[in-house]
């Protein structure tokens, strides 16, 4: 799981939707012994430019 969000996280910016209402949101986090939203949480995903991350991976291995 950590893997794989460390290579979302690289390869791609997150940016919330313009308005977005995070003290909303945040009173909207329902916790029991999991997490529920009552709101929705829209993002938009725009791949970064110049990352390469099947030879990133080869380096590291």
């Amino acid at each position: 799981m950590r893997l794989a969000l460390a290579r979302l996280l690289l390869a791609f910016d997150f940016e919330l939707q313009k308005g977005f209402d995070v003290a909303g949101f945040r009173s909207g986090i329902l916790n029991m012994r999991t997490m529920f939203l009552e709101k929705e949480l829209y993002v938009r995903v725009t791949r970064r430019p110049g990352v390469d991350l099947d030879a990133l991976m080869d380096a590291v291995a």
